[in-house]
């Protein structure tokens, strides 16, 4: 007579146990999903950013007199190499992702 409620009570107890894990599991997947349209997200301005170097060494292959503009280039240094009685003048421009300022390329331009 004294384990007449044992069974419902192990009843809710895997019930509650089962909806903890059911619950930790769909925070898992639901943070899962987010990290995956952050990283498409990640791709997609990473490609531009590689679109625009493209785009401009496009430009300045059919024109020879584009240089590198807007917020996404800026001109880092400019430099004269000596090479027997030549001179190279030069400029480097960085192309960046305002947000990430840690995926950038570099572009190597000679100068008049």
């Amino acid at each position: 007579m004294k384990r007449r409620g044992s069974l419902f009570i192990e009843a809710l107890i895997s019930i509650v146990i089962f909806s903890v894990g059911a619950l930790a599991l769909m925070s898992v997947m639901t943070m899962g999903l987010k990290i995956i349209n952050k990283s498409g997200d990640t791709i997609i301005a990473d490609q531009n950013l590689v679109n625009k170097v493209d785009y401009y060494m496009l430009s300045r292959i059919i024109s020879h007199e584009n240089t590198p503009s807007g917020a996404d280039a800026q001109m880092v240094s400019t430099s004269v190499i000596n090479i027997g009685n030549f001179n190279l003048n030069y400029s480097i421009y960085r192309f960046t992702r305002p947000e990430k300022p840690a995926i950038y390329f570099d572009v190597l331009q000679r100068e008049k």
